[in-house]
């Protein structure tokens, strides 16, 4: 019996060791939030691609506000769900 735990605790640390890993090397990303992190990586993604002139301002506007508002979804949908609602 004691096998099996000591079996099951092993595993858990192996599968928990890249994770723990990421969080030693970059310790700010413990508290970073993964859905603001996204979405920020797509806006710079958009402002770049309208920077190197592949997407038109108009084009920009428009992503840019439908990406604003899946974020603003998402934030709402996650405070909701800590609410209780």
């Amino acid at each position: 019996m004691k096998n099996i735990i000591l079996f099951l605790v092993i595993i858990f640390f192996i599968g928990c060791a890249d994770k723990i890993r990421s969080y030693v090397e970059e310790p700010q990303s413990l508290l970073r939030d993964p859905h603001f992190a996204q979405y920020e990586e797509e806006r710079q993604a958009l402002e770049h691609a309208y920077l190197e002139g592949q997407i038109t301002y108009v084009d920009y506007l428009q992503r840019k506000k439908e990406l604003d508002e899946k974020y603003e979804k998402e934030v709402q949908d996650r405070e909701a769900a800590i609410s209780g609602e």
